[in-house]
């Protein structure tokens, strides 16, 4: 049974889980969140990222899933730090006359 597909989708889960890292790492030093949240999302992409290695070793899906874990750990830590855009809706819907 050839193993490739089922360890790009565990990767992309790997990536998916490391932009939750990412987030959730921000919202526990701004203090939203508890520290728990955090462990388990590292939790969880650990355990994808090993279950990546552990047939194969170090190949171009173990080797493109870190990187895109790492890029998306980031990309979570950036949409999390900025501010965000919050439009009055009462002001769009009904303008000042």
């Amino acid at each position: 049974m050839p193993y490739g597909p089922l360890r790009v989708i565990v990767g992309l889960l790997c990536v998916f889980f490391a932009h939750f890292v990412g987030r959730s790492a921000i919202r526990v030093r701004q203090g939203r969140t508890r520290q728990s949240t955090l462990m388990s999302w590292m939790l969880r992409t650990l355990v994808a990222s090993v279950a990546v290695f552990w047939h194969a070793g170090l190949d171009r899906i173990s080797v493109g899933t870190i990187v895109l874990a790492i890029v998306a750990a980031a990309a979570g830590v950036y949409l999390e730090w900025r501010p965000r855009h919050h439009d009055e809706l009462e002001k769009v819907m009904f303008p000042p006359d």
